[in-house]
């Protein structure tokens, strides 16, 4: 495949793995979750091949997580975040061209809220993930969500 269309294929699966907003369900506890994700390079840099550091997000909503960052493909990034998460239920949650990642979490009386984010700025990946914990958590337990994880590469 040409270069360019190899990018072109690789921003469009990028956008595939955005999720906005999930609830899944653990037995008869139902856990919330809310995902807001940001990427710092738009997808139309990523298609003219500008994209020198690909990154990525994978989870399970139960605990489980891990990412690719820095990788030269969205694919190798993906592969990275699933070894990471190192569980057959994970699932890529966000993929895109990005130097930066952050993962929140909050574990409370049966339920589990994570927000996590992807973006060039470490300050901003932070207030992202941190935002999409919050949203999904109960009022009450909320501004407990805490950073597991926000580095850049």
């Amino acid at each position: 495949m040409p270069r360019s269309g190899q990018f072109a294929l690789e921003a469009k699966q990028a956008l595939r793995s955005s999720v906005g907003a999930l609830r899944l369900l653990s037995g008869s506890v139902a856990v919330g979750l809310v995902l807001c994700a940001s990427v710092g390079t738009t997808s139309a840099e990523a298609v003219k091949g500008r994209c020198a550091k690909w990154a990525a997000l994978a989870a399970n909503g139960k605990g489980n997580w891990g990412y690719g960052l820095g990788y030269a493909s969205v694919v190798e990034a993906r592969q990275a975040a699933l070894r990471g998460c190192a569980n057959s239920e994970c699932k890529i949650v966000i993929a895109g061209c990005s130097s930066c990642v952050a993962y929140y979490e909050l574990r409370e009386a049966g339920g589990y809220w994570y927000g996590l984010s992807l973006d060039s700025s470490l300050e901003r990946v932070r207030q992202v993930a941190r935002g999409g914990c919050m949203k999904g958590a109960p009022h009450r337990d909320r501004l407990r969500c805490h950073e597991v994880k926000a580095l850049c590469n």
